[in-house]
Parts: structure tokens; sequence; C-alpha cells
């Protein structure tokens, strides 16, 4: 059983994971603690014709992912999937192989709450035995209003080691706080 908590922050939502596989309990955990609770805990677990795990698509993505992030630049890159090949579990592995706060902007809000709530379960990772041990699953923020002041970003992003949000919303930040997100 997962039950998904969540607290309003200026009109924004932070959610986290109160039962469950990965769960922080009553009050989500700092976001370094987190971090620090991911480290070492992914596994490339591939399926097979009797276990659950990464599909093949998937894991050749998740590789892609991980040799553009070993040659040190910091681009931009994009990942593209046919549809149906999985790919938010795959940005879930490359966030639990290298947990770090992370923005996802996402086209619509039905697409912001399935991301957020995959986010805050690790969606089939646990199942398939692709993160393991004694794991902490991400805080996230559903940022579904504009942030002004850089100390609004800081005091959100203070709570959250994944922030999901639209293009919409984003457009609806100050510039200021934009850039700093």
């Amino acid at each position: 059983m997962t039950t998904i908590e969540r607290c309003d922050i200026d009109g924004n939502e932070l959610w986290w994971l109160s039962e469950g596989p990965g769960a922080h309990a009553e009050e989500p955990q700092d976001g370094e603690v987190v971090e620090t609770a991911l480290k070492g805990r992914f596994q490339f677990a591939a399926e097979t014709e009797t276990e659950d795990g990464l599909r093949r698509p998937q894991l050749g993505a998740l590789h892609a992912i991980l040799a553009y992030r070993s040659t040190e630049e910091h681009e931009p890159i994009t990942v593209v999937m046919p549809t149906g090949t999985g790919k938010t579990e795959t940005m879930l592995a490359a966030y639990c192989h290298s947990a770090a706060q992370t923005l996802v902007v996402v086209p619509s809000d039905a697409l912001r709450t399935q991301i957020a709530e995959k986010f805050v379960t690790l969606g089939v990772l646990p199942r398939v035995h692709a993160v393991v041990g004694d794991f902490l699953c991400p805080a996230v923020l559903v940022l579904k209003s504009g942030l002004q002041t850089i100390d609004q970003v800081q005091q959100v992003l203070a709570r959250s080691n994944v922030v999901v949000a639209t293009a919409q919303v984003l457009n609806a930040c100050s510039e200021e706080a934009r850039s700093y997100l």
C-alpha cells in the first residue's frame, strides 16, 4: 500500500510518500537526505522472459543519457522514444541513478499530475528491483502557480527533490524566478 501526502505551499503542492517502499513518514525528509538515501540503490534490472524489469528501449535510452552525462557537458539533451516504450520509467531510472534536484516540464495539467505521482512512488522501479535497499522516494513540488521572487523559489526548492510544472505556469513566473528555477 502506498499513501501520498500533500501540503500547500503558496498555491503549489508538495507531495511525498508516507507509506510504502521509500516512504518518508509524516513529514518529507530534507532533499539531501533523499539524494543520499538513493545513492547506490539503483540497479540496471533488465526484463527477462521470467522476470519484470526495465525493457530494452528503456535501458538503451538510460545508457545514452548516462553516456552523455559522462562527457561533463551541461547543455540540455533530448531523448526521443516511441509511444509506449516507457519514457516516464526511463526518466525515473535516470533520476534514481544520479539523484539531483530535477525540473520536469510537461505540456498539460493531466501529465503534470501523472508524472508527479510517478516520481513520488518511483513507479515500477521498486517492484522490478531497479531500486533496492533502504531508499527514499523524492519529495515532489507540483508547481501550480507562478513564483515571483528568488526567495519563493528557494523556499520551495528547499523542501523538494523534483519540481513538475507546465510551460504555462513557468511562463507565469517572473523572469528572475524562472531563471533561478
